[in-house]
């Protein structure tokens, strides 16, 4: 019997709890600038019906609503649960009005994949930074104040995001692993989720750096898009003469499609042929077509266009989708195009509308190009119009709201492309063409993480954020492969991302971002064979098994008590 109540006591002492709890680094507003904080960030699940409901006070000067929503679902993706049983619990408490946003996602991705999967977490771990894309953890702003304030809250170790080593602080440059020694912390830069979740169970992370296979299907396809833009090239310099001011700024980009080839970047060589031709058109249109032609051209194009357009098949994968994004929006652009060459006519501003012309042609060209990729993929997912409505709302809150944090560090001026993106995607969902707005969305996120991760970098700077990058998209692709899924329009901007890095480290930055982003679209979308999780509630059982073993221990004192002698 004493084997079995020392049984039923350690399971009540070990038995986990559905409840969990973090220390959470932030910045608050002060009249001297922004100043460190700590709040307390708790967190409990139980059986439900997928919700999450959040609970923040002093309330948080920006909404970490989506930031949080986003957070769960990366963790649940993480350990390919599905959650969608489960109601999420989060509560964050501070001493004053914290700055929320995105600058919380890492934190919110650990502590709720910690009570998923019931591990305990490090007290004196820390970390800062959001949570993107296909886990990986991205650049957030007042890192210096965040170390400092973990100094003074028994923390020993800090995670940060891939960022800068020496950043301004207080009017000084200051570098940040220096600084953080000085005062006792230990800072290390993590790039993924799985990362981070390693250091909180007292673990080192194994770095993964994975070749990718390049599905077949999307060599031959890109390869023989490339060959028709670039065979384009050639026959639009036969047909029509340049002058050598022309032909040199033509050359330029013919010389670099031929170098992308040589290295195997097919996706690099479209681009720099397409760039050609669209040069070559609009040479040609401005020299050749008056203000009566331009007029007639321009409305052939758009007949053109539109008849291409409504002949397009339906999506039904994923790759299906991804390729009629990237062929409409050309489409789009190509019309969009097309009407401002007609306002510019009306306006008699000739040239321009010819410009717009020559432009529209080869962007027209381009979709039919793209539109080889149709039917190529045998996935099983199938899509329509009504699913991707969700998706594309989502992606314009998460833009929006990194777009609100930015608004902290950095004038709103600066932040007018981005906004304009976003217009754009909350104009296409008004018009429910959702693939659009889902690629536009994407982008326009993408663009704000890219500001958000350069704050403080120059050229320099940059380089190794991107090299960190490139890797890690490496490792995401090489997993959507494993998956039976290859991200052509991720795979695409890697690539050229990849070959613009010892020309434009900012320009291959911002499309290793795109890159990033729209490798997972998948995660939008209800994934088969996840885990089915049941969560226990373990207060109750405890309290039950603690009943029942006080019966126990009653029964055992009852059943020795002395009896009384009765006599004959």
């Amino acid at each position: 019997m004493r084997p079995l109540i020392l049984f039923l006591i350690a399971i009540i002492l070990i038995a986990p709890v559905s409840a969990s709890s973090m220390k959470l680094l932030a910045v608050t507003q002060t009249n001297d600038g922004l100043k460190g904080t700590i709040a307390l960030l708790d967190m409990d699940v139980k059986d439900g019906a997928g919700r999450i409901f959040i609970d923040s006070f002093p309330l948080s000067k920006i909404d970490t609503q989506i930031s949080t929503r986003f957070a769960q679902q990366m963790a649940c993706k993480q350990l390919m649960v599905d959650c969608s049983k489960i109601d999420f619990f989060y509560v964050i408490r501070a001493g004053s009005s914290i700055i929320g946003g995105p600058s919380a996602g890492a934190a919110l991705a650990v502590l709720t994949t910690s009570i998923l999967d019931n591990f305990k977490l490090r007290e004196d771990v820390a970390i800062t930074g959001t949570i993107n894309s296909g886990g990986f953890i991205g650049p957030v702003g007042g890192v210096m104040e965040k170390i400092v304030v973990a100094a003074k809250n028994n923390i020993s170790l800090v995670l940060i995001p891939s960022t800068v080593d020496v950043v301004n602080h207080s009017n000084k440059s200051v570098n940040i692993y220096e600084f953080a020694e000085e005062l006792g912390i230990q800072v290390k830069e993590v790039v993924h989720l799985s990362e981070a979740i390693s250091y909180f169970k007292g673990e080192e992370p194994v770095k993964i750096d994975t070749a990718i296979e390049i599905n077949p299907v999307y060599g031959d396809t890109m390869a023989m898009l490339a060959g028709s833009l670039c065979n384009r090239t050639n026959f639009l310099l036969n047909k029509f003469s340049l002058n050598e001011s022309e032909k040199e700024r033509v050359n330029n980009l013919t010389i670099k499609a031929d170098q992308a080839l040589a290295n195997q970047q097919v996706y690099s060589a479209a681009s720099y042929c397409f760039g050609a031709n669209t040069l070559i058109s609009q040479y040609y249109a401005k020299r050749t077509y008056g203000k009566k032609e331009l007029a007639v051209v321009l409305f052939k194009l758009q007949l053109e266009i539109r008849a291409f357009w409504d002949s397009l098949p339906k999506y039904k994968t994923l790759t299906d989708l991804e390729s009629y994004t990237i062929v409409v929006e050309r489409l789009h652009e190509a019309l969009e195009l097309v009407k401002e060459g007609s306002d510019n006519l009306k306006d008699n501003k000739t040239l321009i509308a010819a410009g717009n012309y020559g432009f529209a042609v080869e962007r027209f060209h381009s979709a039919e190009s793209w539109s080889q990729f149709y039917g190529k993929s045998d996935e099983e997912s199938e899509f329509n119009l009504t699913a991707l409505k969700s998706p594309c709302l989502r992606k314009i809150l998460e833009a929006k709201e990194r777009v609100d944090y930015l608004e902290v560090y950095i004038p709103l001026s600066l932040l007018e492309d981005i906004s304009d993106e976003l217009k754009t995607a909350v104009k296409y969902s008004e018009e429910e063409s959702y693939e659009l707005c889902l690629f536009k969305a994407s982008k326009a996120k993408a663009q704000a993480d890219a500001i958000l991760s350069s704050m403080g970098a120059g050229e320099e700077g940059l380089k190794p954020l991107l090299k960190d990058m490139l890797v890690f998209i490496k490792q995401n692709i090489f997993e959507q492969t494993q998956k039976g899924h290859f991200p052509i329009v991720g795979y695409s901007y890697y690539e050229y991302s990849n070959s613009l890095k010892e020309d434009s480290v900012v320009s291959a930055y911002i499309y290793a971002m795109y890159a990033l982003e729209l490798s997972n679209l998948d995660m939008y979308f209800p994934e088969k064979n996840l885990r089915q999780l049941r969560i226990i509630n373990w207060p109750l059982i405890q309290l039950m098994i603690l009943s029942g073993l006080i019966g126990i221990l009653i029964g055992i004192m009852i059943s020795k008590k002395p009896k009384a002698f009765l006599g004959s």
